[in-house]
Parts: C-alpha cells; structure tokens; sequence
C-alpha cells in the first residue's frame, strides 16, 4: 500500500495478522480467502485441507499456511537455507592515524562562470527604442518643404517644420515571472533595467507571479494594485503570454483580460518573447504587438510538440552530473553542445521545457533539484554520450563549480560511471581522498557531533549518491562506511564494507511472513506469531543484512526494521551481513510429500509411511560447508540426509533402511565403446520409470534371514552382518511371502531388473558407479582377474560385511560385486533396442522348471567385467550358490512416500540423476566371458568373443 494512500475494501497480510490475533476463526477464513491462501487452523493440518481425514497430532502450534499443491504456492514460495559462508573478519585498525591535512581542490578553474544572455543589451537597443519614442513637431523648419511650396507657387498657411522624436512621458514594465519562465529571469532583469536606463526616467515596474489574475505594482509602500498608464503611453512586457507552459489554458485567459484593458486604456503595449511569436494563442495578436527577443521570428514556425521534448530530455542527459542546476548552467550546455552535430541545435524555448519536466523536483529560481531516481536514471544515459560530448558536459559543469564549495563538485563526479570518471582523472583522485577521508573521521560520535553541517550535508549525500558509485571498487567501500553512519536505513550497504565493530557477536534470526522476510531476535515459537516463520540464525555485529537476489540488491534489513518483499519471480537469495553469507533457495514440495509449509518452527513436510503421518521439519547447516536435511519429529524411522530420503523400517527388529528411488529415465545396457561388454545381452535403449520405489541399501543379511525364516542358509557364516547367500530364487520369494506376513502393508519384493540397473547407475553412464574401472577397495570381487586392463588387487575369497565398501551415489552398498542379486524378472537373452516404459520382464510362474530368472551385479567371486552396471546373467528359480544373494524393493502400492501413485508427477530427481544420460564415446573392445554363477570353478581367463 502506498504511503498515506489508504485503498479501500482491499485486504493485506497485516490483517490476517490482526485476526489471528483475535482468534476470530471466521474472520480469519475470510481474510484469507481473499488472499488466496490456505488457513489451517491450530488443530488441523495442511493434510486435513488436502484430503480432509484426521491429521497427526503435532506439538507445534499451526501460525502459518501451508500448500498441498504447487498452484497454491505464494509468488515467494518456502524459502530454505542450502547452506551459509563465513567472511573475513574485517580489518581492523587498532593503532589510531594521524589527522590528515584537508583534501583541496587543487584545480578549481581560476574564472568564475559567465552568464550567456539571450540578446546582449548593444544589439536590444535598436529594436527597443522605436517602442520608447514619440513623434511631434519640432521648431526647425523643413526647407526642403519649404522650397518645394514655393517653387510650385503654393500659398504659406504655415511654415513646415521637422518632425523630432522624443521619448515617452509614460513607460510601464511588466516582468513575467512564472515559474516555467525562471531560466529567463536573469534576460528579462537585465532587459528591464536597459529600459530604465534608455528613458532617462523612472519607470513604473509590474511583477505577474504564478497564481495571480493581474500584475502587482512594487512601490514604496510595497505591493500596490496594478492600473494601465495613464494618457497612453507604452508597456514593454518581457513573457511567453503562457506559450512554454504545460498548462497554457491557465495563463491566457489573464493575457486577454490584460491586453483588452491596455487597449481601452490607449496604451501601446508590446511582448518581447523568449519562443518564436508564432507560438502565442492568435487572440493575442490582436491586443498586442509581438517580438522575439532574439529575432527568432525569422526562423520557421515550431510547436511545442514531442521533438522539442525530445531535445528537453537530451539536455537533461548531458545534465545528469549535476546535483543543483542553475539557470545560467543549463544556459551554457545549451549553447555549448550545440558544437556536437545536427541533433544539438536546440532552441532556447527547450529551457523553459527542461525546468518543466517531470524528472525536476525543485524548480528553484537560484538552482533546481532532481528527482533522485529520474537523475539515476539520466545519468545511465550519460554514459551512453560520446566521450566528446560527455567532455564538453563536464567542462561546463566544472565552471559553474568554481566559486561553490568543492564538496559540490566531488560529489557531482563521485556518482559518474567509471569511464567517464576516467575524464577527470585528478579531480576525481581528490573527490576519492576526500571521501576516504571523511569516511574515517564519521567513525567518531565526536566528529559527528561537532559538524552537523558536515553531518546534515552528508545525510543527503546518501540520499542522493546513486548505486554504481555505492559499489565503485576506488570510493564505494567509503561512500557506505559514510551511509552506514550518518543515514543507517538507506539502502545500498554491504555490511562486509563497513568498518570492523568492537561490538560482540549476535545472533539474530530472518523470519519469513508471507511473501516478505524480516530480521529480529530469535523469540520462543509460542511468541513469533507476528514475528513470522523462522528461516535461518545469522551472525553479525553490525546490525544490518543485506538481501541480494542474482547478485544485485534488494534492500537492507536493519535489526528490528519493517519487512522486505523479494521479486516474485526469485529462485533463491542471499542474505549477508558482516560476518556470513545465507545461501536460500525455494524449497520445492518433494514428490514423495503429502504438504509444505511453514509453522512458527520453521520450514516442514508431511509425509505418509505404512499408514503412518509424519512431519520432517528441515535442519540448517550450521557450519560452511555443511548440508542441510529433514529431520522428523519425533526424530527416526523415516528422514533425509546427503544421499536423499530414507526410511528405517525393521524386519523382525532388525533395522533396514531403504531409499527412495525417484522416478527418471536413463540408458539401460552399454554403449559399443564399453570394454568386455557382452553385446548380445546388454543392448543399450533407453528406460523410463514413472514411479518412484523404495530400495534396501544393502542385500538381505544372514541376521534379517534367521530371524524371519528361523535357519541360516549361508556358507560364510563369519558374522550375522554378511549377506545371506546359498539362496535360490524360490528361497527368496519364501522370505519375502513370510515378511510381508509379518509386517501388514510392507508390500516387499525382489526389484525389477531395469529398477536395479537404474538405482546401480545413480545417475552415472560409466562402466561402474564409481567410473571406468573398480578396485578391491570398492567391490569384492576376485581381485586377479580386473576389468580391462586394470591392476590386479586383493582376491578375498569369500563375502564381506555389508555397508563395509563405500556406497554408490545414492546411498546403496555392494551394488557391484560381495553376491549376485536376484530380480523379479523372468530371464531375456536379448534387451529391446527401441524406448521402454516401465518395464517388468517377461512373465512366468514363480517355480516353473527351466525358466530362468535374472541376477545382477556380480560377486566375490567374479572377474572384474562381470561386477558392470550394464552386466547381466541368470540361473533357474530353484539354484543356489555361495554367491547368490537378494536385496529387497518395496511395492508401489501400500509404502510409498505422499498416500497417492508412487512419485506420480514428481519433476525433481535427485543431485546427479540426469534424464537421458549420454551413450560414451571409447572405441569399442573384445569382452572376456565366463559361465554363469555357480555353473563352474575355474578361473581361466576366458575366450574373448564379440
């Protein structure tokens, strides 16, 4: 709302405040709907409005909307603290400077400004004096009339006699003084004493000030009623007759009234005019006589149209450096551009133009004042004259600086851009030191308060000084010590610029409310109703945070000050004070979501799990470097950390924990340039999973195996953490059924075959998920036998424990390599080339003989080539080995992240998982091959085949 503009029968966030505050319930619904907000009262969630069945119970109390959908998102969104960057300490300088001599202004011009008058007074005279004189009857005779009367033999009634001219008894000036006409002020008084001095006599002076109806007469006793001469006599007028104003419907009226007196009075009046006569109303033809006061009448006919306004705003351009425009200043750029080409013969009728124009605040009759952000604006433009034009601007304006203090002109070149500063490179060097200078002096209270002047001038310094001179590299640093200190709530500080404070260490909380974002003590949740949401500590000793979107400013935030609105199309913020940067980025409502909001905890989701509700409230780094995540509440069973989300469910009490596969495309199979790929089975052709699924970070343990099917099959029985292996497929479909008894809803399976590969990839289009090649320290493999070419390593013999290699991007162990893997999938010799959807293998019965079944990733006992992501082998459902194992997948249907279809419409995948990664570009080489698992021992390196 704008200031002291009250816009009735709208509503703001500020209202819904005031009824929250009430505790009206139906106030507040109706405010908010107006708003077009979501209100959730204290004991009902953003679920209940989404889906309108009984909530989770949450401590919390509900202050803030939330959104179950993106559409009902405010324009500035959830913010979210990504991470944080401590600054350098500022420098500090213990040991106190001597005081420096004042800075001068060593090349101040010597001469002091000529004014430029319209018409100089030599060359006036002649055309003024024909106005000034009457003629009569003289006492000479005229002989020459005189003989021709007698040579003709005329009779002499009288004897003729010359002609001589005097000067009128009777001679009025009225002086315009509108304000429109205040650039020819100085003309019209130097032109009004030529009158007085050509009469020889005292002249009668009228003044016509804006908003009177008739001139005012300044007498001896003051201002007196005007009246026209008496007996005639003569009116010398010095006015546009309201031809240059914006508003000439105003004036012209006065103009008639004026002229029909002056007529009827007998009186001879005349309007010397500073615009073509041609541009006066015709009505005023009649009652007055017309004349240029620079015999412009000659030059072709303008009107006041938009070439003319055109030409204003150009001066204004040239004119931008100037922080008080004169009269006779804008006179002199006139006249001294007009040597820059066709496009700067500008009329002396565009003055009254430019002292009219809206980008002037002040039309002062000493000096004029801008707009501040009309003069930011013009002086972008300035940059965009030629050098020489933007030489010649400033020549002129040093001049007119010569007899003024030098602050004026420093100031003046302090907020040009860095080229143009370059044209005045040591009165720009002064301005800088004179600035630095200041900048260290202001740091003392006693300095401040013992040159208020100096302080007074400075706090409007700040107001004006645009922002490309905040930022300078030279003076910028000065220039916000300066602001800081004498106008703390402008904008423009970067609070890393000021100068280092002895005052302690804050730590201060930004709150989001709304669309807005505030600064203030961190308070109890149960007190920051009108506070706001709290979005991240920050510290600082200068009470002050600057707020950047895209690397340019918004604003500041001064401790406790009023709330700043972020652009509605921002993606993410900074907040920096002088001690650390915040890095925020809008928080997007994870696929896996029921909801997002904010409450006076902070930031939350809510998710469902096994007909479970919980809510994840999002933890902020604390440190640089550190990540962010959603920690539940209470904390357990379900959250995030750098791999993404997760849940640690039991099997009979044994903690699992699996991870959620967003949804994505990839490139199942090898490209032609993989080494020792086997090309008849792994066709590469691209896979799209439209639903997101739960996978186990690890393959089933011998601990999990006994304590649902009560037996441990495995051979390496050296601790209850080793996979469980010696299963066969059938034996892993038994385990399953049995878990899925045990736990109602769990919904376990073994993972498709495209499911595994895509969740071994994580994103990657290398060999392995680790890259081109793997080492003993990542897989267990058999060590002796390394994929193409690699050096040769540990052959362990036997499996290891599980999570003791390092997981893939996404969180899951021993992908490749410790036991194969079962999947879901009825066995394919040959992988489609063409595009598929949700793939799910061929069909057959769950224990028909000689339908093989598919097992991926390789084993301790495997050569190096046969751990790839893209490896592929099978064996009948009813086989077991030493190196077969399982790992579990969960259904789509009952366990899925945000109660609807798995990750349907979910658009944001995890860090790294990118849809249709690349095919590789290595020339293609001869694989190795060997049996499948568990139809043979030997080691022999085998024949390569195409």
């Amino acid at each position: 709302m704008s200031k002291g503009q009250a816009h009735i029968g709208q509503v703001s966030r500020a209202d819904l405040l005031k009824a929250l505050a009430t505790g009206e319930a139906g106030s507040v619904q109706r405010i908010a709907d107006q708003l077009g907000l979501n209100y959730v009262p204290e004991d009902v969630t953003a679920k209940d409005v989404e889906n309108a069945d009984p909530a989770p119970s949450t401590d919390s109390p509900q202050v803030f909307v939330s959104y179950a959908s993106e559409g009902m998102r405010p324009t500035a969104g959830f913010w979210l603290l990504e991470s944080r960057e401590s600054h350098a300490p500022a420098e500090e300088n213990p040991t106190p400077q001597p005081v420096s001599a004042p800075i001068e202004w060593e090349g101040r011009p010597t001469q002091a400004p000529r004014y430029h008058l319209l018409v100089e007074p030599r060359a006036f005279i002649p055309r003024l004096l024909p106005y000034l004189q009457n003629q009569v009857t003289g006492l000479k005779p005229d002989i020459a009339k005189l003989v021709a009367c007698v040579s003709q033999a005329k009779a002499l009634n009288h004897v003729p006699r010359l002609p001589l001219r005097t000067l009128n008894t009777v001679v009025q000036v009225i002086d315009d003084r509108h304000s429109h006409l205040i650039p020819y002020w100085k003309d019209h008084s130097v032109l009004r004493r030529l009158v007085g001095a050509l009469h020889n006599a005292e002249i009668q002076q009228a003044v016509l000030m804006d908003g009177q109806s008739e001139p005012r007469v300044l007498g001896n006793n003051g201002w007196q009623k005007w009246q026209p001469p008496e007996n005639g006599g003569v009116v010398i007028i010095f006015s546009d007759l309201g031809a240059l104003s914006q508003s000439p419907e105003s004036q012209v009226p006065i103009w008639l009234t004026l002229g029909q007196r002056l007529n009827r009075s007998g009186c001879k009046a005349v309007v010397f005019t500073p615009c073509n006569p041609a541009l006066c109303d015709v009505r005023l033809k009649t009652l007055f006589s017309l004349e240029a006061l620079t015999g412009s009448a000659v030059s072709p006919v303008r009107t006041v149209n938009a070439a003319l306004h055109s030409q204003a705003g150009l001066l204004l351009d040239a004119l931008s450096p100037v922080i008080r425009l004169e009269p006779g200043l804008l006179r002199q750029m006139r006249l001294a551009m007009a040597q820059h080409g066709k496009r700067w013969q500008i009329g002396e009728d565009v003055e009254s133009l430019v002292w009219q124009h809206g980008d002037i605040q002040d039309a002062h009759s000493v000096a004029a004042t801008w707009n501040r952000d009309a003069r930011k604006l013009r002086l972008q433009r300035f940059m965009l004259l030629s050098r020489q034009e933007r030489l010649t601007a400033l020549d002129v304006i040093r001049q007119w600086r010569q007899p003024l203090p030098k602050q004026i002109w420093f100031e003046e070149i302090t907020s040009l851009d860095l080229e143009s500063r370059d044209l005045l490179e040591a009165d720009v060097q002064a301005a800088d030191a004179y600035f630095q200078q200041l900048s260290e002096q202001v740091q003392s209270e006693v300095f401040l308060m013992q040159e208020a002047e100096t302080r007074d001038w400075l706090q409007r310094v700040s107001w004006r000084m645009p922002e490309t001179a905040l930022e300078n590299a030279t003076v910028g640093k000065a220039l916000q010590r300066i602001k800081f200190m004498v106008a703390p709530e402008a904008s423009g500080i970067d609070p890393r610029n000021l100068s280092a404070s002895d005052a302690p260490e804050k730590r201060v909380m930004l709150y989001q409310q709304g669309e807005s974002i505030s600064l203030d003590w961190p308070v109890p949740s149960f007190q920051n109703v009108a506070v706001g949401s709290p979005l991240g500590m920050i510290r600082l000793r200068h009470e002050l945070v600057r707020i950047e979107v895209d690397g340019k400013a918004v604003g500041e935030l001064p401790l406790w000050s009023m709330s700043l609105g972020l652009p509605g199309d921002a993606s993410g913020f900074k907040a920096i004070s002088d001690l650390e940067t915040l890095y925020f980025k809008q928080a997007q409502k994870p696929g896996w979501a029921d909801s997002i909001g904010r409450d006076t905890e902070g930031l939350y989701i809510e998710h469902s799990c096994l007909g479970k509700s919980y809510r994840s409230y999002w933890q902020n780094p604390e440190a640089d470097g550190a990540s962010g995540y959603w920690q539940g509440v209470p904390p357990g069973d379900i959250g995030m950390d750098d791999y993404g989300l997760y849940a640690d469910l039991p099997i009979s009490n044994i903690p699992q924990r699996f991870r959620w596969i967003e949804p994505g495309t990839f490139l199942m199979g090898s490209p032609e340039s993989e080494p020792e790929r086997w090309a008849e089975r792994e066709t590469q052709h691209q896979v799209t999973l439209t639903q997101g699924f739960w996978l186990a970070d690890t393959t089933v343990t011998q601990a999990q195996w006994q304590a649902v099917m009560g037996n441990n099959p495995s051979n390496f029985k050296d601790a209850p953490n080793n996979p469980v292996e010696q299963i066969s497929w059938n034996d892993a479909q038994a385990f399953i059924k049995k878990l899925n008894q045990q736990t109602p809803g769990l919904q376990a399976k073994l993972p498709t075959e495209a499911e595994w590969e895509y969740a071994c990839r994580a994103g990657t289009i290398t060999p392995f998920s680790f890259g081109d090649n793997i080492t003993p320290e990542q897989v267990n493999y058999a060590g002796n036998y390394p994929h193409a070419g690699g050096k040769k390593g540990l052959y362990r013999k036997q499996t290891v424990l599980v999570k003791s290699l390092p997981s893939n991007p996404w969180g899951l162990y021993e992908m490749h390599g410790n036991v194969w893997e079962w999947c879901q999938d009825v066995w394919q010799e040959k992988l489609p080339a063409e595009p598929v959807t949700d793939p799910k293998g061929v069909a057959g019965g769950d224990k028909e003989a000689g339908v093989g079944r598919v097992l991926r990733g390789g084993s301790w006992d495997s050569v190096g080539w046969y751990c790839r992501s893209a490896s592929r082998s099978w064996s009948s459902p009813g086989f077991r080995h030493n190196a077969l194992g399982c790992r579990l997948a969960l259904g789509h249907s009952e366990f899925r992240p945000g109660g609807g279809a798995a990750g349907s419409g979910a658009t944001v995948n995890k860090q790294g998982r990118a849809d249709g990664a690349g095919t590789g570009s290595r020339v293609a080489e001869q694989r190795q091959t060997v049996t499948a698992p568990g139809a043979g021992k030997s080691r022999k390196k085998p024949k390569k085949r195409k």
